[in-house]
């Protein structure tokens, strides 16, 4: 039966029993090869083979993104898989916010560790200096897009990359007489 919900209470509830069913809270500390600083990876993550079921629970929740993943070439057998995802620190605070009331033991201890703990969720204020060792404070330090940055790195970055440019620059132009 595909009925809306009555209530906006009633959808949580029933969105809160697929995400202790099907979910769960994935955090932690990661660096990808192109970044010098460790980032933390957070996310609510619920995933299943019903689609309608996965965009029913994302409407309810109302963010997040969907995502389809078909089966490998290979396994012919295998059934679509559909990923909801949330991400972003206000995203997740509103979920949990409505659900932790009614999740389990389990899970919402993890969720309050997610919630509690700045480190793992993305703060870097609490950094005194960058991985090279440069303080992150008074003339050293400068602000932009909401994030710390170390200028003598940045200046460090700006030598390399006018050296490794400065070729390319001064010769001439290829096709052009």
């Amino acid at each position: 039966m595909n009925t809306p919900f009555d209530n906006e209470s009633l959808a949580w509830a029933w969105a809160t029993g697929i995400f202790e069913g099907e979910g769960h809270i994935s955090y932690g500390q990661y660096t990808k090869r192109h970044q010098a600083h460790p980032a933390y990876r957070r996310a609510l993550v619920m995933g299943m083979t019903d689609e309608d079921t996965v965009r029913r629970f994302h409407k309810v929740v109302g963010c997040g993104t969907v995502a389809h993943k078909a089966p490998p070439a290979d396994k012919p057998e295998w059934k679509d898989f559909w990923r909801w995802q949330c991400a972003s620190r206000a995203d997740i605070a509103h979920v949990l916010s409505h659900m932790l009331p009614m999740l389990g033991e389990r899970r919402s201890a993890k969720a309050l560790e997610l919630l509690a703990n700045p480190a793992r969720y993305g703060n870097e204020r609490n950094k005194s200096h960058c991985l090279k060792g440069h303080p992150l404070s008074g003339e050293n330090l400068y602000e932009s897009g909401g994030r710390r940055h170390c200028r003598e790195c940045r200046r460090e970055h700006s030598r390399r990359y006018e050296a490794a440019n400065r070729e390319k620059r001064n010769s001439p132009r290829r096709g052009k007489v």
